[in-house]
């Protein structure tokens, strides 16, 4: 088969961008005899960079990848003309893009129904983009993949599409690089942003609000802070996104400020040694269709708080901190038990690492090889 594939990730590899590498390394090594026609920006150097097998072949669009408009409109003329003039049998969008017409059976995926929970999640504009977009992408697709039973039920549930055309694709992590590291290393990178092991707590995401929630967690944060039952830094890492302001404001208004540290967008080979370095790592988004920082902090050995919403109580189990998002009581005190416990952080470190042998790339793959199956049995039928 010849497979046809939407690269557009955004500007920078984050949760969407991460699950399209690991799947398409491993469904191409699976698949040789197949081709995959890799669509990405020109300047995509996340996508572009990658050692791909010799059966992903990277054809360069002429649009940024920082201009969303303009995918946008690629998506509609220059996705389904390359479609046609690369012969390819099938599609697969892994992204959330509009589907206005098909020139072939089309897999979209579809990570989670966001607009519909969180109010104020993104630029009016954008969320009355999705609110049009993400429910004609699932109509109109032929089959949907998605990160969890959570997101799964949303679809089913919200947009009104049969369970049958619907299967879950678990992300997965890296065990080689999401694993416990020597402190040396641990040490070493850190000190690149002037940074010691064991001297903050963790977040990592977009620093949206409300989204994410690190509002929350800060809030918590500096109530641990007054009542001096603990004298670590807040560390905060993702690139600023909606009403990121008002996530200043509050900092600003604290006279711990200066202890919550802003690092942005960091290297990705750095990722790894933030959690092996963390005391903690907070996650209290409101809503997510999977939570990937979750596994990886996880599987780090790092001690996890995440909310008790959509689909993380599917990654974290028993192996983590469930807490309401909304009550900074309870996220304070959660904190505080993990952070004073050194009993209770083995307990969470122990089976954090049982609980993400669960989830793996390979079997997210195999769930987009059966997708390709599927259609692969009716192309032969067309063409016999």
């Amino acid at each position: 088969m010849i497979i046809g594939v939407s690269g557009y990730i955004g500007q920078r590899k984050t949760g969407i961008g991460r699950t399209l590498e690991n799947v398409l390394l491993l469904s191409a090594k699976a698949r040789p005899s197949d081709i995959f026609y890799l669509f990405t920006n020109y300047d995509q150097v996340d996508l572009t960079g990658v050692e791909w097998p010799d059966n992903v072949k990277i054809i360069l669009i002429n649009v940024s990848c920082k201009s969303p408009v303009l995918n946008i409109l690629w998506h509609q003329i220059g996705f389904q003309y390359n479609l046609r003039k690369f012969k390819c049998d099938i599609a697969l969008i892994p992204n959330f893009s509009l589907l206005l017409w098909k020139v072939c059976p089309t897999i979209v995926v579809v990570h989670d129904l966001i607009e519909f929970h969180v109010k104020n999640k993104f630029s009016r504009l954008r969320m009355l983009y999705r609110y049009l977009s993400v429910p004609l992408l699932a109509h109109r697709g032929d089959f949907i993949i998605t990160d969890s039973e959570s997101s799964k039920n949303d679809i089913i549930e919200i947009l009104r599409v049969k369970a049958s055309k619907v299967r879950v694709a678990y992300c997965g992590y890296d065990p080689l690089r999401f694993a416990p590291q020597p402190l040396e290393v641990t040490t070493r990178v850190l000190a690149k942003y002037s940074l010691q092991p064991f001297s903050y707590v963790l977040s990592i995401g977009t620093v949206d609000f409300p989204g994410k929630n690190v509002y929350s967690l800060i809030k918590a944060y500096f109530l641990l802070r007054e009542k001096g039952s603990i004298d670590c830094k807040l560390l905060v890492v993702g690139k600023p996104g909606h009403r990121y302001e008002k996530i200043l404001e509050l900092v600003k208004s604290s006279r711990h400020q200066n202890d919550v540290v802003f690092l942005g967008y960091i290297d990705d080979t750095d990722l790894p040694s933030f959690y092996n370095g963390a005391l903690l790592f907070g996650f209290l988004s409101f809503y997510e269709g999977f939570g990937l920082p979750v596994l990886e902090a996880m599987a780090c050995g790092c001690p996890v708080i995440a909310s008790k919403a959509s689909s993380l109580p599917e990654i974290v189990g028993n192996a983590g901190s469930l807490v309401d998002p909304s009550n900074i009581e309870e996220i304070s005190a959660a904190m505080e038990n993990i952070l004073l416990s050194s009993s209770l952080q083995e307990q969470y470190k122990k089976e954090g690492m049982e609980q993400v042998r669960k989830f793996s790339w390979e079997a997210a793959a195999e769930v987009y090889g059966e997708a390709f199956s599927r259609f692969s049995s009716r192309i032969g039928l067309e063409h016999s």
